[in-house]
């Protein structure tokens, strides 16, 4: 081979290598891997026990959590299941300017623009505010755990929820998430089971999207002999108002409808009888809203096209939509704006409802809105008792 050939050859590779190396530099960029944390909290590194986890969180709540209260008492029968949606308020979105975050901000700190609520030296302290999010999700006793807005799932809410007796399935969002630009982790959908009750069968679909949306579907089985086995999801669709929103939001539900349909079908494609449960932070309203930004509903309307119905009443029209509306799962306050309204839920087919936990009282929530002192999140906990069909 001539010198001169093998130097040609040096310098191909050599510019293939830049090539490559630039191809990967523009992929991460355009594909940031998500901020996840690793460490589990201090607080929880010796907790193995349900009653070791029991006083590390009662030493953690320095005040109590506002009062709920259930339609109906708990009925003992194998075929119920407890359901609990939740979205937590990501640290990431809700940290106070001056708090130490894991990461450096890009943008100016804003607590999530939660500048009007009680005391917010207190209600927006991660290190006292993650006590609160554990005593709500766990007092209720549930079979099911559907979660959002999780920023702290590897160091926070899977050990806890280890030694509550739960297994736990995590899907973050597509990073950047909104709480990454203030320093924080990336936000995610959890899916929790009670290992008594209830067995993991297989994982359909653990998807992440845009703008805040993820899901989990999964099949679980009951451990009790001749329990059917169930579809259930976790879901988290885009926020804001507004038609090109309401249009978005559709769309993630055409493809999670997709997700939940493959779920029911058997290999031979003959849709099976299982139960569904759907709990999630949808983001939207279940009517046509008229201001402050209107669109036509379009998402929830194409889950009860389905066949899906809610545990909870649903608003109807901008009368349930306000300040005197007693159908709500957010209630917050940003400045001069205050929105109270019905975005979670819990869609269900093949089971009835027996029980709903009620929103608190509004002497409880305060002036303020939420969150509070005594109240963890801007969204509420929401359950219910289902009575598989």
């Amino acid at each position: 081979m001539p010198p001169q050939f093998g130097a040609l050859l040096v310098e191909w590779g050599a510019g293939a290598m830049v090539l490559v190396a630039t191809a990967a530099w523009l992929w991460a960029r355009a594909n940031p891997r998500p901020r996840l944390p690793h460490r589990v909290d201090p607080a929880l590194q010796r907790v193995t026990t349900r009653a070791q986890l029991d006083a590390v969180v009662a030493h953690g709540c320095a005040e109590p959590l506002m009062c709920r209260a259930w339609t109906a008492e708990r009925r003992a029968d194998a075929r119920v299941v407890r359901v609990l949606q939740f979205n937590t308020l990501a640290h990431g979105l809700s940290a106070l300017p001056a708090a130490p975050m894991p990461f450096r901000a890009t943008a100016p700190p804003s607590s999530g623009g939660l500048d009007r609520v009680e005391c917010p030296e207190r209600t927006l302290d991660w290190e006292r505010r993650r006590w609160l999010l554990l005593a709500e999700v766990l007092r209720h006793d549930a079979d099911v755990i559907a979660l959002q807005e999780v920023d702290h799932f590897a160091d926070f809410f899977e050990p806890a929820l280890d030694a509550a007796g739960y297994d736990a399935l995590f899907q973050p969002v597509s990073a950047p998430s909104s709480g990454e630009k203030f320093g924080g982790y990336t936000d995610g959908v959890a899916l929790a089971w009670r290992r008594e009750a209830l067995g993991l069968v297989r994982v359909h679909a653990m998807r992440a999207g845009c703008a805040g949306r993820a899901s989990i579907v999964a099949t679980l089985a009951p451990t009790r002999a001749g329990g059917r086995p169930l579809v259930v999801a976790s879901a988290h669709l885009t926020a804001r108002t507004g038609q090109a929103r309401e249009d978005q939001r559709a769309r993630q539900v055409g493809t999670l409808l997709a997700d939940i349909e493959r779920a029911r079908r058997g290999a031979d494609g003959t849709r099976s009888a299982s139960p569904v449960i759907l709990a999630g932070d949808l983001n939207t309203d279940p009517h046509d809203v008229r201001h402050p930004h209107p669109h036509v509903a379009k998402a929830l309307p194409k889950l009860m096209a389905y066949g899906l119905r809610s545990s909870y009443p649903l608003a109807r029209g901008e009368d349930a939509h306000g300040a005197g509306s007693a159908l709500w799962t957010t209630w917050k306050r940003r400045g001069e704006y205050e929105a109270k309204h019905q975005i979670d839920y819990i869609f269900t087919i093949g089971a009835t409802c027996l029980a709903r936990l009620e929103p608190p009282s509004d002497a409880h929530v305060g002036e303020a809105r939420l969150p509070s002192p005594r109240y963890p999140s801007d969204h509420i906990a929401i359950a219910a008792d289902l009575l598989l069909d």
